[in-house]
């Protein structure tokens, strides 16, 4: 575990010491004993102050809430000075106040994220979905890259829950899930759409490549054992262009090939017309 520097004043950009920890000093005697520790700093962990250059000393104080470590303060000194004790019950107590500031912050941020997951496959849900598409729209447009989608469906999903029941159907849906997290890249973004249907948002990706990996997505999932022993495929449609008069207009175009790829029997991958995606053709 280490302490990382999230708010400071009085000190230089970029100052030294902005990660702490807890086995080491100065944050070692702060963290085993019971209130204000003065400790000496050693010149590679003394931050540049903006109006006395490097302190020679930190005054750290812990801030816990119940018991539990919410995070340490730092008070830097030029010199070595006893703390009267008015002055730290001072700050003991804008301590206390810190730690219940970071334990709201902390909650709204569990809320926040919440409600943008989907709660069974922990991917993000529609609404992050959507957020994440016109970022990512408005990225293309500005650098001129391509975007692609693509939209996944279990085939026949109603006989797995109507056969093996829900909970089947659940362990289904979040195996498939970790298969698709599994396949795509760090900056692309999954998301459960509704159902069983999921998208991917694949950044600078052109059709190829977005094709390319729909394939192996399609494979994986075929080749995997479910629980209960089930065997199940997806159907997947692509979407791609770089043009930003038509990247609004992705989504729908996936969601048709994904379409095309059920009626064509299923456990395939189909791409939407060039057309429709990479802009008018040339007259």
């Amino acid at each position: 575990m280490e302490l990382t520097r999230e708010s400071a004043f009085g000190i230089s950009a970029r100052a030294r010491g902005h990660i702490r920890l807890p086995d080491r000093e100065p944050l070692r005697a702060a963290l085993t004993g019971t209130g204000v520790v003065v400790q000496p700093l050693a010149e590679h962990d003394s931050p540049g102050l903006e109006t006395h250059g490097h302190p020679g000393y930190v005054l750290v104080l812990p801030i816990r809430r119940v018991g539990k470590l919410m995070g340490a303060m730092e008070l830097y000194l030029t010199e070595l000075e006893p703390v009267p004790t008015d002055t730290a019950e001072m700050l003991q107590g804008i301590a206390a106040q810190a730690a219940t500031a970071i334990r709201h912050a902390q909650l709204y941020r569990e809320q926040e994220e919440s409600s943008l997951t989907d709660e069974l496959t922990h991917l993000a849900n529609r609404r992050y979905l959507a957020q994440r598409y016109l970022q990512e729209m408005q990225r293309s447009r500005r650098h001129r890259k391509p975007l692609a989608i693509l939209m996944l469906d279990i085939d026949h999903f109603k006989l797995v829950n109507d056969n093996h029941g829900h909970l089947v159907g659940d362990a289904v849906l979040a195996e498939v899930a970790q298969i698709i997290t599994r396949s795509v890249r760090d900056s692309d973004v999954c998301a459960r759409y509704g159902g069983e249907e999921f998208a991917v948002i694949l950044s600078e990706s052109d059709l190829d490549g977005a094709m390319r990996l729909a394939g192996r997505l399609r494979a994986a999932v075929e080749a995997a054992e479910f629980p209960a022993g089930l065997r199940v495929t997806v159907s997947i449609g692509v979407a791609s262009t770089a043009d930003p008069d038509q990247l609004s207009k992705l989504l729908e175009e996936a969601d048709r090939a994904l379409y095309d790829a059920k009626r064509n029997g299923r456990n395939r991958v189909e791409a939407a017309l060039e057309d429709a995606t990479q802009g008018a053709p040339p007259s």
